[in-house]
């Protein structure tokens, strides 16, 4: 027995080492084949990089056109409007435009709350984002240089009507005729209250002394005065009279109801002159 088993022991060793040799070449094919695998990988890579990097380079630089830009969030702004007023700044090679300054000159010439300039490469081009000002009212204000019109938003914002114009019109027919910054405030109030007046507010008149004046097609002229104190009460008289009175009532030119005490409206007559 023990001359058998010491036969076996050498021949046991040798298989060892041939799986252990064997192993060790699979491993290395195995590990050639991922190296062979990985270097393919980079080559392509670096192949994609370089072709991306040329057409980057060939298109970057090429100017775009009207055609090239695309506008979202604005029916009424179009492409040219975009070219005219940022004029040079449009006229570059893609990749040399500012988005920034591009933004930051559109949102001071045209109708926009926001926009977003973004550069395409593939298409070639620009995207335009914009969230368009809907205007409420036409308006004038004065100046030293005389009446100047335009504008105003739900916030009562005075848009200039060079802006104003390149965007889409009132949703109304209402006027505000001597718009000022201090009273903001109260002509809001009446945008927000105008659905509730049945009395068909047609124009809000600003007086230079800050006296307001309401033109309503049931009630004609209706005098609010300056003081703020009592705004609300005298909105819901102006309500409770166009229900409570005939439109015959103030069918005669020239007469005016008296509103700066809302506990005791008056109407005034016109002279008999007049």
């Amino acid at each position: 027995m023990r001359s058998l088993t010491n036969s076996l022991s050498p021949q046991k060793t040798k298989n060892s080492i041939n799986s252990r040799a064997e192993r060790r070449r699979k491993l290395r094919r195995r590990g050639l084949a991922e190296q062979l695998v990985n270097c393919w990988r980079l080559i392509l890579l670096t192949t994609i990089s370089i072709s991306l990097s040329g057409v980057l380079v060939d298109q970057g630089w090429k100017k775009i056109n009207s055609k090239q830009i695309i506008v979202q969030g604005s029916k009424n702004i179009k492409a040219e409007s975009f070219l005219k007023v940022a004029g040079d700044s449009f006229f570059k090679p893609l990749l040399s435009l500012d988005p920034i300054e591009l933004e930051k000159i559109l949102s001071t010439e045209l109708p926009v709350e926001s926009v977003v300039v973004k550069r395409k490469i593939f298409p070639l081009g620009l995207e335009i984002s914009v969230q368009e000002i809907k205007p409420i009212a036409y308006a004038t204000r004065r100046t030293p240089r005389g009446i100047e019109e335009g504008m105003l938003d739900k916030f009562g914002q005075w848009i200039p009507s060079r802006i104003a114009s390149k965007g889409a019109k009132p949703s109304s027919e209402l006027i505000v005729e001597g718009w000022m910054e201090n009273e903001r405030k109260r002509i809001v109030r009446l945008f927000e209250q105008r659905v509730l007046l049945e009395s068909s507010l047609e124009k809000i008149i600003l007086s230079p002394n800050g006296d307001l004046s309401l033109l309503t097609k049931d009630l004609g002229l209706v005098n609010l005065g300056s003081s703020r104190d009592h705004f609300d009460k005298q909105l819901k008289a102006i309500d409770h009279l166009s229900l409570l009175l005939p439109k015959s009532f103030f069918s005669k030119p020239g007469m005016m109801i008296d509103l700066t005490d809302p506990s005791k409206p008056e109407l005034q007559m016109p002279n008999s002159g007049a």
